[in-house]
């Protein structure tokens, strides 16, 4: 059985409408795939720039107010008590110092981080030196590695108290972990009020 197509009275035969079809059909398929993906890309985007700003806020607020703190500690023990890092070159995960604002030592510190992962960790704040403690760094932020190199804490120094903090981790917003961005990030604190 032999089917015969005619043109009809536009000129186009049926073949010509199905295939011209088709390719209209795949043609907004890819245009609005194309579409979804770069939504999906963007809102990813914003997440993470979201998460980045809060690491951001987190170390400039550190940064900030450790500029105007004086008695800055590094490790444990009496965290009002002035201290160089015990091992200048290993640095410690501790950094305290006495915010002349609030009248209170604030203590910053590494905590193993709500993922349960050993070796990820959040970066916590004290404001009543190290009784309560809160996270700084949302969940999304995993930190690898935190030190503070302090030195010159004591007057007979000669030195201004100052503080190196080397910050290295990833962003990897929650359920998308093909979108993880590594991050590493460093700044100095020296303590404006002068140490004589």
């Amino acid at each position: 059985m032999t089917f015969l197509f005619k043109n009809d009275s536009r000129g186009f035969s049926l073949i010509e409408l199905l295939v011209a079809s088709s390719i209209f059909i795949v043609a907004s398929f890819i245009g609005v795939s194309s579409t979804l993906v770069v939504v999906d890309a963007n809102r990813n985007a914003r997440a993470i720039s979201i998460v980045m700003s809060n690491l951001d806020f987190a170390l400039e607020e550190m940064v900030r107010n450790g500029r105007t703190g004086i008695s800055y500690h590094c490790g444990g023990g009496d965290f009002t008590v002035e201290q160089d890092c015990p091992d200048l070159l290993a640095g410690d995960s501790t950094f305290a110092f006495f915010e002349t604002r609030t009248d209170a030592t604030w203590v910053y510190r590494l905590w193993p981080h709500p993922n349960g992962n050993p070796g990820d960790w959040e970066m916590q704040k004290s404001k009543n030196a190290g009784v309560n403690f809160s996270a700084v760094t949302s969940p999304e932020i995993v930190i690898k590695l935190l030190r503070f190199y302090i030195t010159g804490t004591t007057v007979a120094d000669l030195e201004q108290p100052q503080a190196l903090i080397v910050i290295d981790g990833f962003v990897e917003p929650t359920g998308h972990p093909e979108l993880r961005a590594d991050f590493a990030l460093q700044s100095t604190v020296v303590q404006r009020i002068p140490d004589i």
